[in-house]
């Protein structure tokens, strides 16, 4: 599987394989299940990614008090299961 992501980073989730940022599909994810391995691994592997993904879990969990984040593509009801999965993480090294 080829995963070219860049790393570049906007306050956008777009899952669609043309698209920049962290929740971007490749051109081989066909299922939502290869969707959501192909972002587990880029969480687990990179720390660029990790951290925008955080980002964006965090504008979303933040709901009213922020810009609505849009998310759309083919996988948008998996990144956005995604995203509120990160935001519900404990947070470490928190005092």
């Amino acid at each position: 599987m080829s995963d070219t992501w860049s790393g570049a980073f906007q306050l956008t989730a777009d899952t669609h394989p043309e698209a920049m940022g962290p929740l971007a599909a490749t051109p081989e994810c066909a299922t939502p299940e290869g969707y959501r391995a192909l972002i587990r691994r880029r969480y687990r592997n990179r720390a660029d990614a990790r951290q925008q993904l955080a980002v964006l879990a965090r504008h979303l969990a933040y709901g009213a008090s922020r810009a609505p984040l849009p998310i759309t593509g083919p996988f948008a009801a998996e990144a956005r299961a995604i995203l509120t999965a990160i935001s519900n993480q404990p947070q470490e090294d928190q005092p």
